[in-house]
């Protein structure tokens, strides 16, 4: 017979496992770093298709809390179109003239083709057009 755990448990909270106490640091460092250059990149990026900063801090503020709300069912359909918008302008900008297909070859200097946008956009139009489901905040504020 295998032994029960005593109760109350002997590590009060998550953050004391020896697990969380290796992975906490680490992943801190990681949020933390310039991720090998991707800031500069980022950059470099922003100024060769001549996007203003102001524009391409929107946009990710769009993606990480666009995609956020849209997940937990917040403010759905805003979040949606919002998300649309930074599509088109991602596909039209910058995924257009490098053809259809994704290169999967990784070579440098070689753009991805504008094909994963388009299954961005019908997601992001489903949601639009469907709205926020049964188990969604939305749901909750205002039952239909």
């Amino acid at each position: 017979m295998v032994p029960l755990s005593p109760w109350p448990p002997t590590q009060p909270n998550i953050l004391c496992a020896p697990w969380a106490q290796k992975m906490i640091p680490r992943a801190r460092r990681r949020i933390v770093r310039d991720h090998d250059g991707e800031v500069a990149k980022t950059k470099s990026m922003q100024q060769s298709l001549q996007i203003p900063p102001t524009l391409t801090l929107l946009a990710a503020f769009t993606e990480c809390f666009g995609g956020l709300a849209v997940v937990v069912g917040l403010l759905t359909r805003p979040a949606a179109l919002r998300l649309c918008r930074v599509t088109i302008v991602a596909m039209t900008k910058g995924h257009l003239p490098h053809g259809f297909f994704i290169h999967w070859s990784l070579q440098a200097g070689k753009g991805h083709g504008y094909e994963m946008d388009l299954a961005f956009l019908a997601v992001a139009l489903a949601v639009l057009v469907g709205g926020a489901g049964a188990l969604s905040i939305d749901r909750l504020i205002a039952p239909s």
